[in-house]
């Protein structure tokens, strides 16, 4: 017998985006890429990004539709000149593409290779065919710090790493 009081679940098919790249560069200067407001701004948007966990901050680009083109923020977790991660909730329902609404994790991981090292960038939550942004709980694994025992996808979520 079906429960009354329990709702239907609702699927949505979405995907991670991955993007990896050998750079001929050292961990440090990567990591500095990656971690200072600055030279974010060069690269991404600008922003008033710190590198400290549960540090909360604005990613500010170009506003679309009805969308202010605030990307807003928190770090989740780093390990130096290895990983970083940290939430990206921002958009409008009301934008079909560029500004549509989104919660996200980005997670960007180093690892030494021969003369560089290899930085992989991961996003989670895109929608396949249409189908509005959200947060896979159950694909995020982020290490001690993100707030996984809230059990919540409000983009500061997840499980735990082993």
């Amino acid at each position: 017998m079906t429960n009354p009081n329990r709702s239907a679940a609702v699927t949505e098919v979405v995907r991670d985006i991955v993007v990896e790249e050998v750079l001929p560069h050292s961990p440090e200067k990567i990591w500095r890429a990656l971690t200072t407001a600055e030279l974010l701004a060069r690269w991404l948007m600008p922003s008033d990004f710190e590198p400290v966990v549960g540090k909360r901050f604005h990613f500010r680009t170009q506003p679309m539709g009805d969308w202010d083109g605030v990307v807003h923020c928190e770090v989740l977790e780093i390990v130096p000149l290895k990983r970083l991660a940290y939430s990206w909730k921002g958009g409008s329902r009301n934008n079909a593409k560029y500004g549509s609404e989104l919660d996200s994790v980005a997670i960007w991981t180093l690892e030494p290779v021969g003369t560089g090292d290899a930085l992989e960038a991961r996003a989670f939550g895109f929608p396949v065919a249409g189908q509005r942004f959200r947060l896979r709980c159950d694909e995020v694994r982020l290490g001690p710090h993100h707030g996984a025992d809230r059990g919540d996808c409000s983009g500061v979520s997840g499980k735990r790493a082993a």
